[in-house]
Order: C-alpha cells, then structure tokens, then sequence
C-alpha cells in the first residue's frame, strides 16, 4: 500500500471521502432507534443542533410542567440535510489531515535527502 505522503490529489479526495462516508452512512441506519450508540450520537452530533436552528416548534404532546414538542415536516427535513452536511464535514476534516500528512512526510523525506548528502562518498587511495 502507498504511504500517505505518495498519494495524489485525486486519490487523497476518494480515502477522505471513504474516511467521511462511512461513519455516518453506518452512524445513520440509528437514527430511528430509540437509544442511539454512542458512537451515533457522536457522529451525527452536528444534527440536534441544525434541527434546533428551525424555528416554529411543533405542538407540545406534553404537559406545561414538562413540555415535550412534536416535530414538524420542517424538522424532518433540517434532519435529512444534516447528516449529509456531517459527511461532508468529515471529508473535508480527513482531507485536511492527509494533506499534513502528506506535507510532513514530503518534509521529512527532504530531511532524509539532505542528510543523506551529508555523508561522504567513496574515498579511493592510490598509491
């Protein structure tokens, strides 16, 4: 397998798109349990937040001590676009973090190259 630091463009884009649409592809087939993993609730933490930003709540099915709102066909569809946003979010993370990766391994490979030239070459005597 090729290091991190030898791959090109293009091929740094499809691991960190792998590396972005997996987790949440497999943290989303919970979202309809009723106690997610914490592995779910920690992927697709971006989700309450983006569906907490839609503003008219939905009916209160609870009581006024404790009120418990319904959601709406809006708060469903804030839902189905956070989780893609969360997977774009990640990719563009994983993205970031190859190409560190890559730039700290081309760096210490050229660390490598020049002390390589340090060292002295085949003395030859004659005499």
């Amino acid at each position: 397998m090729k290091s991190v630091a030898l791959l090109s463009r293009p091929a740094r884009w499809l691991l960190a798109a792998a590396l972005g649409f997996c987790p949440t592809l497999i943290a989303a087939r919970e979202l309809n349990e009723v106690e997610p993993s914490a592995f779910a609730r920690l992927a697709l933490a971006p989700v309450p937040l983006i569906v907490r930003l839609v503003v008219p709540r939905g009916p209160n099915v609870g009581t006024v001590e404790r009120p418990l709102y319904e959601a709406t066909p809006l708060h469903s569809l804030a839902a189905l676009v956070a989780v893609p946003l969360c997977a774009a979010m990640y990719t563009l993370v994983a993205y970031t973090l190859l190409s560190l990766l890559r730039r700290r391994g081309a760096k210490g490979a050229n660390e490598t190259a020049d002390t390589a030239g340090d060292v002295p070459a085949r003395v030859e005597l004659t005499g």
